[in-house]
């Protein structure tokens, strides 16, 4: 699936991280990590419950946010990974430091899946 860089895609994409309160997980330019205050039921309650998993997705690929709803997550993950490994290939010296920077983002959302899906189990 491409993924697209246009500043539009670049606004939309930036808006939703700051509504759901990961646009620290880019750092900082200098070299110093921001720190995270990531509250992983909040935030996947909207990753996964609101669909912005589905609606970051959507933006950076320029689909409909339905067209996710039945895809895997390990494809989306690799959709959202390629969009920050695109986006930091002008700052070749920091791409290391932003694909670290999202691994929290997805261990959590897999340690989530993970209890979720032993929560579906349980009933």
């Amino acid at each position: 699936m491409k993924v697209y860089t246009t500043t539009k895609v670049l606004k939309k994409a930036w808006q939703l991280m700051k509504e759901l309160g990961v646009q620290n997980l880019l750092g900082s330019f200098d070299g110093n990590i921001a720190k995270l205050d990531i509250k992983p039921v909040e935030l996947f309650d909207q990753l996964i419950e609101q669909d912005k998993l589905d609606e970051f997705c959507a933006i950076i690929s320029k689909k409909d946010i339905s067209d996710f709803e039945e895809i895997e997550f390990p494809e989306k993950e690799k959709l959202i990974t390629g969009f920050f490994s695109i986006i930091g290939n002008p700052f070749k010296p920091l791409i290391g430091l932003v694909k670290e920077q999202i691994k929290p983002m997805i261990a959590v959302l897999n340690n989530l899946a993970l209890i979720g899906e032993k929560n579906l189990n349980q009933k």
